[in-house]
């Protein structure tokens, strides 16, 4: 939350200072607008991963694949009801990397959000690893690498999809960088997010907004 803090009073700050050098007359700033472009700019600048702020990435491509706790999960079942954190794994996922996503996984719950682990790999070794991780998450098995294409991830990534379906900030994945960490704040700061349509939130009453 300190990251978000921050950048929500360099947002607030940001405004007070185009409010006070403004044209006598001339029309207050739009104190949304400015507090939402000031919070994606630092955010973007403050990480060396990918992001695109408010504007996010795109959309997350549909995809479909088998889950070791059986069935298929959907990419779009989560779509307006949790945020995602999706974890794509190389076939043998190293046990520090493992211990890492396990560190994290109450965090990810807690900012109303779901791990998806995606295995580069048939179901059966999915299944072994299952048993012997100590992940609460959903684990997916990739055996064609057709997720891992489809998203890019020629390598193990990270990636934080909101519950309108964007995805706002992605990584290759390397333990003891922070990057769960990093995830974990991107879902808080999506959080401060009107649900409604994923703008700067507390709404600002409209007097506020206007020349008083």
């Amino acid at each position: 939350m300190e990251l978000c803090t921050r950048d929500w009073w360099l947002g607030i700050a940001r405004v007070a200072q185009i409010a006070w050098n403004r044209p006598h007359g001339s029309p207050m700033p739009n104190i949304h607008a400015e507090v939402r472009r000031t919070m994606a700019r630092d955010r973007t600048e403050s990480s060396g991963s990918e992001s695109a702020g408010l504007a996010g990435l795109g959309a997350l491509p549909g995809f479909e694949a088998p889950a070791t706790s059986g069935g298929l999960v959907r990419s779009w079942d989560y779509r307006g009801r949790r945020h995602l954190v999706l974890w794509l794994a190389d076939a043998d996922p190293s046990c520090d990397a493992v211990t890492e996503a396990a560190a994290h996984e109450n965090a990810i719950r807690s900012e109303g959000a779901e791990l998806l682990v995606v295995i580069r790999g048939t179901l059966e070794p999915a299944e072994r690893a299952r048993a012997a991780m100590p992940l609460g998450g959903t684990m997916l098995a990739d055996a064609d690498g057709d997720v891992h294409a489809l998203l890019g991830a020629e390598q193990p990534t990270l990636l934080v999809v909101g519950r309108n379906g964007i995805m706002y900030w992605r990584t290759p994945f390397a333990v003891g960088y922070g990057h769960f960490d990093e995830a974990v704040s991107w879902l808080d700061y999506l959080n401060i997010l009107e649900p409604e349509c994923e703008t700067c939130a507390p709404a600002w009453p409209a007097d506020m907004m206007t020349e008083a």
